[in-house]
């Protein structure tokens, strides 16, 4: 019977971490007549109850040389795994019963495959779920690297094998953002990658996101898509430009997103400071937006 190491880095999130360790126990227990679950929780540097919370469930607690992020935890956590195979959980996101029992089906079935990812689906706060999943159908599976660009696979729907893991290395600890994304890049170039059309998490969105914070991310979108396309033929790079415009567009969304969020809260500067990045990020993207949410369709109005 198979062995899942499941690694859940945290930091002062009890509450919330309490929900993912019963989510976790609640599909082994599922399951046990399947695999056998070892689940790590790695404290980066907690100053709440955190210890405690894990002390109530079949739980390892490790811990982070400081505070240096989720990817520091995750690889805490890599280094001390057991397992046959190794899955993620962040402390703010929740299993649903189908998660690693349908990735792990897949590459019992297919060696090949270096990895399984499946879908998520997105929540509020209190877990109610909203949106289309994520990332959209139609499933692909096989040499996908190029697919894989055009969208960021979240880390709690992945299922890698143990091996592929030690081989393609740590996460990087120096991206403060997407790097779940490098890191399923960086083993998609190496080994066939599994895709199932099953949601097995519930992502947590915040209600109001910190613009700052975004600000913050945005940068490595840039720098991962970068690192992964800099050596394609140049008519692939070209090629691939649109979707790093697809994602920019994204990232401008967001920032409208937040200054509505802010304006209705009377927070009008961050509500400025968020429209401000939005431009920053795709004037194109940003101007469409603003047009259509004033009932001004400029694609409509091209055609007239």
């Amino acid at each position: 019977m198979p062995l899942i190491s499941v690694i859940i880095p945290t930091r002062n999130r009890a509450s919330l971490l309490r929900e993912a360790l019963e989510s976790v126990l609640t599909v082994g227990a599922a399951h046990q007549d399947r695999f056998t679950l070892e689940t790590l929780v790695i404290d980066d540097g907690s100053t709440d109850e955190t210890a405690e919370v894990v002390g109530r469930y079949p739980a390892r607690l490790l811990h982070t040389a400081g505070t240096h992020g989720a990817s520091a935890g995750r690889n805490v956590g890599l280094a001390a795994a057991q397992g046959d195979y190794i899955a993620f959980l962040d402390d703010d996101d929740v299993w649903l019963p189908d998660n690693v029992s349908a990735q792990l089906a897949m590459l019992e079935a297919h060696p090949e495959y270096g990895l399984v990812f499946a879908q998520a689906q997105r929540t509020e706060e209190d877990l109610t779920p909203f949106g289309d999943l994520e990332p959209p159908g139609p499933a692909e599976s096989g040499w996908i690297f190029e697919r894989l660009l055009y969208f960021w696979p979240q880390v709690g729907m992945m299922l890698v094998r143990a091996e592929v893991a030690r081989e393609v290395g740590p996460f990087d600890e120096s991206l403060v953002s997407l790097e779940d994304w490098d890191y399923i890049l960086r083993i998609a170039k190496k080994w066939q990658i599994g895709w199932v059309e099953t949601p097995v998490i519930l992502f947590r969105q915040r209600s109001v996101e910190s613009v700052s914070l975004m600000h913050n991310r945005e940068p490595f979108l840039d720098l991962v898509f970068r690192r992964h396309t800099r050596d394609l033929p140049l008519s692939s790079r070209f090629r691939l430009e649109r979707v790093l415009l697809k994602h920019k567009g994204w990232f401008a969304s967001q920032y409208l997103n937040s200054s509505f969020r802010h304006d209705q809260i009377g927070d009008h500067g961050e509500a400025k400071r968020a429209r401000w990045y939005a431009f920053q990020s795709s004037p194109m993207h940003t101007s469409w937006l603003l047009l259509r949410l004033h009932g001004r369709n400029p694609l409509a109005a091209s055609h007239e």
